[in-house]
């Protein structure tokens, strides 16, 4: 079954117009993200920064878990509740999932105070953690439903205040407080402090913004039919989003853990030059991030409305924008990164290996495409949560077998193998078990392109200049203008009508 609002060229338009917004929202995310960690390497040095990562990864933890998977349970049901003609279940959907988010915020919040020595001695990456731990545990309440309130946002189609809460406002205060607290000479309390006062500000720009587009679409629909009983509309929201909670956990637990493995098994020092190191890796993410905020509502909606064919375009199309977006960063990453993690400060390159790793293999995840979000909008987030759990053992094991060995390159090894094993089971579950087969002859000219222009002179960095910074910025530069030169070349192999169709005020 299709409508008018399916074809393929609306949804593609739809989906440039908000992955536009989107990456520039993730932009910006990811250049204060990079300027955060900046700030606490070069202020606080390796090993007190690893202090402040290992705080870092267990708050991230401890809030994702407590989210309940009702974020992107808001944007599956929001944008389902849409698609379907039932806007006035999106006011009961709210209440159904920013509650329980509530709730779980206050428990996790306890937990962390009482558990925090026991905490801090398990991990032993510094004498302050518990302290660091309890200062933390009130913003844990205000976390969870900030973010979850700034989903609803994208399911309800604000993709723009989304983007202006998650990416722009809460990451870009972060940097600048955590200056102002380093000019003061403050310690890592007030660092700490930095990272979570923004989440209280996040929160109470996403209530005002999520009320205001609920009241709107009401408005557009005065004669829909009420609002089914809440019993029924908890009860579809938690089947979704029960497994998706378990599954996000999982997820953070997989991003984090490594972080805190080295900690524990080698030392403050080297866990805060991974973490500078991995940090890198996730700011490469911001086009698949975009894509993937873009993409989610519309996919949700064909999948919804059973255009396979439709979801498929997409999907191959999105695929394609969000290789040509980031196999140059990662490219660069793994061709530059003693030069690209000298910015940190002295000894931070000595993670410049681990980088080159975790670059390569995100080449790889990059090129398989938004298959969990596929797979997540089409209602499976129980397989989904299947495929987290055998990620995080497989990568606990591998770390706790090779960390010891080969210290934080262990661990690159291990988060490396996690993430390209899970990119193709999930490519194989959106195949065989949802159904969509998507082409690849649109991936591959952005692949090609990429690499033409990004290794020859990446390579000739490595093997015939002396490594100075300087090097690297004169290299680098040749193989963007190179990129660019055949993307305008190449115009006529992508699929860059949508991309054009993004652009507010354009030539006619």
């Amino acid at each position: 079954m299709t409508t008018d609002t399916s074809r393929p060229g609306a949804d593609l338009g739809g989906a440039a117009r908000n992955g536009a917004i989107a990456l520039a929202g993730s932009g910006i995310a990811a250049v204060t993200g990079l300027l955060l960690n900046v700030v606490i390497g070069r202020g606080f040095g390796p090993s007190a920064s690893g202090e402040f990562f290992v705080v870092v990864a267990v708050l991230t933890v401890i809030t994702t878990i407590g989210k309940l998977g009702a974020d992107t349970g808001l944007v599956w049901a929001v944008a389902r509740h849409r698609a379907l003609q039932r806007p006035r279940d999106i006011r009961t959907t709210l209440w159904v999932g920013v509650v329980p988010s509530l709730a779980a915020g206050v428990l996790m919040a306890v937990a962390l105070y009482l558990l925090a020595p026991w905490l801090a001695d398990v991990i032993g990456a510094g004498d302050d953690l518990d302290t660091l731990f309890r200062f933390s545990a009130p913003f844990v309440i205000v976390a969870g439903p900030g973010m979850v309130l700034a989903a609803g946002l994208r399911g309800a189609g604000n993709i723009l205040g989304y983007a202006a809460v998650q990416n722009v406002i809460v990451p870009g205060l972060r940097p600048v407080l955590a200056g102002i607290a380093l000019v003061a000479g403050l310690g890592l309390s007030a660092a700490i402090l930095t990272w979570n006062l923004p989440f209280v500000v996040g929160l109470a720009i996403a209530v005002v913004l999520v009320a205001r587009r609920t009241r709107a679409i009401e408005r557009a629909h005065p004669d829909a039919v009420p609002s089914r009983p809440v019993r029924e509309v908890a009860s579809e929201f938690w089947r979704f989003s029960g497994p998706r909670a378990v599954t996000a956990a999982l997820e953070a637990a997989i991003v984090w853990s490594d972080v805190l493995v080295v900690a524990a098994l080698a030392s403050p020092r080297d866990a805060g030059i991974y973490a500078a190191a991995s940090r890198f890796i996730l700011t490469g993410t911001l086009a698949e991030g975009a894509m993937r905020v873009a993409m989610a509502p519309e996919i949700s909606r064909l999948l919804a409305l059973g255009d396979l064919p439709g979801a498929a375009r997409l999907s191959s199309v999105v695929t394609q924008w969000t290789v040509l977006l980031s196999w140059p960063l990662y490219l660069v990453l793994a061709l530059y990164s003693p030069a690209v993690l000298s910015v940190f400060g002295p000894g931070f390159d000595d993670g410049a290996t681990a980088l080159t790793m975790l670059s390569v293999a995100m080449l790889l995840v990059m090129s398989a495409g938004n298959n969990q979000t596929i797979l997540l909008m089409s209602g499976r987030s129980g397989l989904q949560m299947a495929n987290r759990v055998l990620a995080l053992g497989g990568n606990l094991a591998m770390n706790f077998l090779l960390v010891p060995i080969w210290g934080m390159n262990g661990a690159a090894v291990a988060w490396s193998v996690t993430w390209v094993a899970d990119a193709l089971l999930v490519m194989l579950e959106v195949r065989y078990a949802v159904g969509l087969e998507r082409t690849w002859r649109r991936v591959y000219p952005a692949m090609l392109m990429s690499a033409l222009a990004f290794l020859p002179t990446g390579l000739v960095y490595r093997t015939l200049t002396d490594g100075s910074a300087w090097a690297a910025v004169t290299c680098c530069l040749v193989g963007v203008l190179a990129f660019v030169l055949l993307v305008v070349k190449n115009t006529h192999r992508l699929d860059m009508a949508p991309m054009r169709a993004a652009i507010p005020f354009r030539r006619g």
